[in-house]
């Protein structure tokens, strides 16, 4: 939900998590697994690198790649260190070494890749 841009579905997904009990931990490392993953892409673009590959490179796989792919024309290279760095922030909160509600810094995240948002 949130590679493909749709931000009302990830707010609900998030929800969702947050009510089964998922663990942040978990969360965290998935959310920032996709923004390495998209961030390794958009530089091995940038150098002339073919997708396919670097795609197979970050074990981005059908049907998912398709989502990253779109991710690619919709979320700027320049968005994704910040996101990069809001998941750091992210996991000190989660160890209690800064202030904040990791599920709130979830949805900021997914606004600051989408609309390029930061604080």
């Amino acid at each position: 939900a949130l590679l493909s841009g749709d931000l009302g579905r990830y707010a609900r997904v998030l929800d969702g998590l947050r009510g089964e009990g998922e663990a942040t931990t978990f969360v965290l490392w998935v959310l920032s697994g996709d923004v390495q993953a998209l961030l390794r892409v958009h530089e091995g673009l940038d150098a002339g690198r073919p997708r396919d590959q670097l795609l197979r490179e970050n074990r981005v796989w059908r049907p998912r790649d398709a989502v990253f792919k779109g991710a690619l024309r919709t979320i700027p290279r320049d968005r994704l260190r910040p996101a990069l760095a809001r998941c750091a922030r992210i996991d000190r909160m989660i160890k209690g070494l800064e202030t904040g509600e990791p599920w709130d810094a979830f949805l900021e995240l997914g606004l600051e890749l989408a609309h390029g948002t930061r604080q």
